[in-house]
């Protein structure tokens, strides 16, 4: 479908993409969080830090890097120095303020009670400086084990770690970029077919005198329900009909027992009190419902004038104009995705790039694997043979992942380069829409996305988003320049 091709979210990069070891996410060393650039040049701290530092870089595959690293005793006891002084601000050690314990005290109070702490802490800093010092963008660490290194304060650590990385590309000239953009202008036939489902939702049902129930036809009927003799709640004026049963009734059973039925008739059917029924101690429970049918009616659309009337309205001609306006903002709505999606495609196909080899293997296998359980539990299929199927249709899967791919890191390429972040405003707002269409606080709402840890995935949404914004905004700026050029031209 084309909504669906539009608006694909991102169901990619669900490996853990960030991860460094248990301890938690690592952000990519080029790109802060706010897709700003960090520049170690302009911290001091930074830079001894980064001068500290002897890394060997070799490369293994498209984004995808060895890195030999050398640390120096002195960073390494810094790096112990930081994690002890963190602690003791969160401790009362007698004959000092919180925090002005020096070094020396801090870690005879402490002992080796922090030692795992203060490795992680160097691992994941030394990790970044190194990534940093070499220009990559730092996608996931792979394989890496910080326990399999013993680390001492007086000597050199020497260690090794794998990284996959953001590919590198350079955008084409915004002016260079160009998609045209389709009339939204509602069309006819898409006013008629909405005037027509409009009709069918404000269906008429027509009694017809003398009429049997068969397929073209329903029953009007009053259903009095009952279980081992006592009797249970009635409910009046309900349409049934064949291949139309009663809610806790055999689908099969029901067809035959009201087959042929006239108005004035009864009919008795098994049924079973499911979830929602209004007795809550019959649920799960088998009895019986007495049909009394008051009339057997035909269904049919509703005029135009009938579905004005239903709605409250004046005229058809102001239902059609209503209809007309719905129309074409779906069709703007649906014009925006595709310029966003074309500029996308147009922007992938102007600039070249390789992806992350691993990140591609895995998440197709990720997305075959997803496919292969969609078809067990919608499909109906046994385990092995949904398995058989999703692999075969694993080359297409692998295109669309790949193109997916390619629209993730473009998006993020182009908020680097525009200076598009997200900023806590619009954090904001993105919670409050979400509270209003729940229904609960915002406060709710901002407590749960944390509990969750599904702030960073909010704030990934809304800059796609933004992006997506902002190129729509340059087709529709391109399509005014040609079409201003094409006048002028033609006067």
């Amino acid at each position: 479908m084309v909504g669906e091709t539009f608006n694909t979210k991102r169901r990619i990069l669900q490996a853990p993409f960030f991860s460094l070891w248990e301890k938690g996410p690592l952000d990519g060393p080029a790109l802060r969080r706010d897709n700003t650039r960090l520049h170690p040049e302009g911290n001091p701290a930074k830079r001894s830090q980064m001068q500290s530092l002897q890394v060997e870089k070799s490369e293994l595959g498209s984004c995808h890097y060895k890195l030999a690293v050398t640390v120096e005793p002195a960073r390494i006891r810094q790096e112990m120095d930081k994690v002890y002084r963190a602690a003791a601000r969160q401790v009362k050690i007698p004959g000092f303020r919180p925090g002005k314990a020096p070094a020396s005290v801090l870690r005879k109070y402490f002992g080796d009670s922090l030692l795992e702490d203060a490795r992680d802490s160097l691992f994941e800093s030394v990790i970044r400086d190194a990534l940093q010092q070499e220009g990559l963008n730092l996608l996931r660490v792979l394989e890496f084990d910080a326990t399999a290194y013993e680390i001492q304060e007086d000597q050199p650590l020497q260690f090794e770690f794998e990284a996959e990385t953001a590919p590198e590309m350079k955008l084409p000239a915004w002016e260079d970029v160009h998609v045209a953009k389709e009339d939204t202008q509602a069309k006819d036939e898409q006013i008629q077919a909405a005037m027509e489902g409009l009709c069918r939702e404000h269906a008429r049902f027509d009694e017809v005198e003398g009429q049997s129930l068969d397929n073209q036809h329903l029953m009007v009927c009053d259903v009095s329900f009952s279980r081992e003799g006592e009797a249970g709640p009635t409910i009046e004026g309900v349409r049934l009909g064949t291949g139309a049963p009663l809610y806790g009734a055999d689908p099969e059973a029901f067809d035959a027992a009201v087959a042929g039925v006239k108005a004035g008739e009864q009919r008795e059917v098994e049924v079973e009190f499911k979830e929602g029924f209004s007795v809550e101690s019959w649920i799960g429970e088998k009895g019986q419902a007495q049909l009394q049918v008051k009339q057997v009616v035909k269904p049919r659309p509703a005029t135009e004038e009938e579905a004005v009337e239903d709605l409250r309205l004046e005229s058809v001609e102001q239902l059609r104009e209503l209809v007309k306006g719905q129309i074409e903002a779906q069709n703007e709505s649906r014009e925006q995705d595709r310029l966003a999606y074309e500029m996308l495609e147009k922007l992938s196909d102007m600039t070249p790039f390789d992806l992350p080899s691993r990140l591609v293997d895995d998440e197709v296998e990720a997305r075959v694997k997803r496919q292969a359980e969609g078809h067990q539990q919608q499909g109906g299929l046994d385990e092995e043979a949904a398995q058989q199927k999703a692999l075969e249709e694993r080359e297409p899967i692998a295109e669309e992942t790949k193109k997916n791919l390619r629209h993730f890191f473009l998006v993020r390429k182009v908020a680097a380069q525009e200076s598009i972040r997200v900023t806590n405003a619009d954090l904001n707002r993105a919670y409050q829409g979400l509270a209003a269409q729940n229904q609960v606080d915002v406060k709710s709402v901002k407590a749960f996305y944390e509990e969750k840890g599904m702030t960073s995935q909010l704030r990934d949404d809304i800059l796609e988003r933004k992006v997506r914004g902002f190129l729509v905004a340059h087709a529709l700026a391109g399509a005014d320049a040609e079409a201003k050029a094409g006048a002028g031209a033609a006067e």
